[in-house]
C-alpha cells in the first residue's frame, strides 16, 4: 500500500467568475502516529497588525503567517496550504475573493504545509518567504499558485515569476541561503503536525476546521462568525 494517496473532494461555486462548481483534488498523506486522529483548534488571537523590518529593511513575517486584512477583524480565516496542490491552487483565489467581500471583518492568513509527494512544494514556500522579506509574499504567492493550474511549476518557472514581479534577485538568493525562509516553513509544519493536519488545504474560521464542500457554505460560516 503506497505511503500517500490522494483526496478528491467536490467544491461548487468556487470562483464567481468561473464555472459553477469544480473538483478539488487535494493531497493527503496517510495518518502518521505522531498526528491526532481530530485536528485541534488554530490559534488565531495574536496576528500583528503592522509587518515590522530589520534596520537592513527585511520585513519580518508576523508568527501567524503572512496576512491580508486587519488585525482586529471579527473573523480570522487561516489555510495550511501546499504550493503544488491542485486544490490549493483552486482554494487559493477564492479565499482571497472572501476576504476583499468581507473587507475589514475578515482577515486572511497563510501558513505552509509542502507534502512531501510533491517536488517543487518545499521549494516554492521557501521562495514566497523570500519574496516576502521584500514585501511581495502575495504577488509570488499568486504567481506560483498559477504556474500550478498551468501544470508548470518548476524551480525555473520559480525564479522567472519572481523576476517578473520586480524582486531583488540577489536580496532573494540571500534570504534563501540564510536559511529564514526554511525556517518559517519548517515552523508552520511542525504547528500542522501538532494540530494533527494530514491534508491540503486546511481552512479554519475562527479556529474551527471549516468542513464544507461549497462557497455557499464558507460564506454561510462566516456570516455566522461575524453576527
Amino acid at each position: 500500500m503506497s505511503k500517500y494517496c490522494c483526496k478528491i473532494g467536490f467544491i461548487s461555486a468556487l470562483i464567481l467568475f468561473a464555472m459553477i462548481s469544480t473538483i478539488i483534488y487535494g493531497c493527503i498523506e496517510e495518518k502518521s502516529p505522531n498526528l491526532s486522529p481530530t485536528p485541534q483548534e488554530v490559534n488565531t488571537k495574536t496576528i500583528p497588525t503592522v509587518v515590522t523590518k530589520t534596520p537592513e529593511g527585511i520585513q519580518i513575517r508576523p508568527e501567524s503567517g503572512w496576512r491580508l486584512g486587519p488585525e482586529n477583524a471579527k473573523v480570522k480565516i487561516v489555510v495550511f496550504s501546499d504550493f503544488e496542490c491542485p486544490g490549493c491552487a483552486v482554494t487559493d483565489p477564492v479565499l482571497k475573493q472572501t476576504q476583499q467581500k468581507y473587507s475589514d471583518k475578515v482577515s486572511l492568513s497563510f501558513r505552509h504545509m509542502p507534502l512531501s509527494i510533491h517536488r517543487y512544494a518545499q521549494a516554492a514556500a521557501e521562495a514566497s518567504e523570500a519574496a516576502g522579506e521584500q514585501g511581495k509574499f502575495w504577488e509570488l504567492n499568486d504567481k506560483i499558485f498559477e504556474l500550478t493550474r498551468k501544470n508548470m511549476l518548476s524551480e525555473k518557472n520559480i525564479r522567472s515569476a519572481a523576476e517578473s514581479i520586480g524582486i531583488d534577485m540577489k536580496l532573494f538568493d540571500e534570504a534563501l541561503a540564510s536559511g529564514r525562509p526554511n525556517a518559517w516553513v519548517q515552523k508552520d509544519i511542525e504547528e500542522a503536525k501538532k494540530i494533527g493536519l494530514r491534508w491540503t488545504p486546511y481552512i479554519f474560521i475562527n479556529g474551527k476546521l471549516f468542513e464544507g464542500n461549497s462557497f455557499d457554505q464558507l460564506n454561510a460560516m462566516i456570516e455566522k462568525e461575524i453576527n
